[in-house]
């Protein structure tokens, strides 16, 4: 299993059917994110995806646009822009050499030709484009087999993650199985689930995000999805996972037990951390070790172990398991299970039911590990950094074309 590289263009456009062309023919080359829609939005956007190009619309109903493009090339004269529009409107071109645009991505050329022509600039722009200190960190939570607790593990550890962030800026990928345990758990319904967000993929902005995902214990869920189970292509899964990721400040992944579909191990390709859970038991570490095969491509010191519902009475003491999986032995988790089940029967959670829990004392380090809080202040959320110039930027729509509230 390898990491994905995933490069990143931003697109400054008010018409979201330009999003959704990028988004389509650019699925296997780049994550496409919407730009944000005042000048300090996105300087800090800028910020954060150092070397990323900025695909600025230069047609005649874009003119807030490449207002906004000039504003920011103002502050980063460095930042490398392209310009977007068509040979149908030639005024658009002249609007982009304006605008000292490296190159020109036709919306009326074949898919092919735009391609090629970012991923040219993506290549040059590969020695820059590194990971920002504090920038957004995406955990996976993965297990050999059902029944060892990794659900429960990534609601508590998310919930208590989104308590050091600003509200509903932290997610919860709910893929473990059976799929909808974390919703189950918080006696939660979802409008929609990743599958069916892939069919909105363009529309995929805080706006879309905020209305459609539900908002529990401080954090956005997120389910596989809601109706029959189904494979989606990689490359537009792929890209929303890119989309997920840089939108939140924080991705908690649930995969449990289902690391073997193609969609699974997208997400745990795109994990910071891994935390893998077993109990003690010998059959658990039997079924780890040959879930650590399908690991093996992440880097060493992202992968951790965490041993669940620890009774001392046993022989099979976590340090030893974690000697045979040879993993770090990350947290070593009480067993709770009649308190862990009683705050979900109250449709709680035992963070906040019981925040002084053996079992939830025994979690505080894992997450400070995981997710820092340090992390959490770090990282200027784009919802945060969007309030500052927004009276100043009044032209710019608040709402963009076609998109409801």
């Amino acid at each position: 299993m390898n990491r994905p590289a995933s490069p990143t263009v931003l697109v400054l456009s008010p018409d979201w059917s330009k999003v959704a062309w990028l988004r389509d023919t650019l699925a296997d080359v780049a994550v496409v994110l919407d730009a944000a829609e005042d000048a300090e939005g996105l300087l800090a956007q800028l910020r954060d995806l150092p070397g990323a190009p900025l695909l600025v619309d230069c047609t005649e109903a874009a003119a807030p646009a490449q207002s906004l493009a000039e504003v920011a090339l103002a502050s980063a004269p460095r930042l490398k822009v392209l310009g977007l529009g068509s040979y149908a409107e030639p005024e658009s071109m002249v609007r982009a050499m304006r605008l000292k645009a490296q190159d020109f991505v036709r919306l009326d050329a074949a898919p092919q030709e735009a391609r090629k022509l970012v991923q040219q600039h993506l290549l040059a722009a590969a020695p820059a484009a590194s990971a920002k200190a504090g920038a957004p960190r995406w955990i996976a939570v993965v297990s050999a087999h059902p029944g060892v607790g990794a659900s429960t593990l990534a609601l508590h550890l998310a919930a208590l993650a989104a308590a050091q962030r600003e509200r509903g800026r932290t997610l919860l990928l709910d893929f473990g199985q059976p799929v909808g345990d974390c919703l189950a758990y918080t006696a939660t319904a979802a409008k929609v689930g990743f599958i069916e967000a892939l069919e909105q993929l363009a529309r995929c902005d805080w706006h879309y995000f905020d209305h459609a995902l539900p908002l529990q214990h401080g954090l956005r869920i997120l389910p596989r999805h809601l109706g029959e189970p189904g494979e989606p292509r990689l490359a537009p899964a792929s890209q929303l996972l890119g989309i997920l990721r840089h939108h939140f400040r924080l991705v908690v992944a649930d995969v449990g037990a289902g690391v073997e579909s193609a969609l699974s191990d997208q997400v745990v390709q795109q994990a910071d951390r891994v935390l893998v859970v077993a109990e003690q038991s010998l059959r658990s570490v039997i079924a780890t070790q040959r879930l650590l095969q399908r690991l093996k491509g992440l880097p060493p010191d992202s992968v951790g172990l965490v041993v669940n519902r620890v009774d001392d009475g046993i022989g099979l003491t976590p340090a030893y398991i974690a000697k045979s999986l040879e993993l770090p032995l990350w947290a070593t988790l009480p067993e709770r299970r009649r308190a862990l089940v009683d705050a979900a029967n109250a449709a709680t959670l035992l963070t906040k039911s019981t925040p002084r829990d053996p079992w939830v004392r025994a979690l505080h380090p894992l997450v400070e590990r995981v997710a820092p809080a340090s992390d959490a202040a770090g990282h200027a959320g784009p919802s945060a950094a969007r309030e500052g110039l927004s009276k100043w930027m009044s032209w710019w729509p608040a709402q963009r074309m076609g998109r409801g509230a």
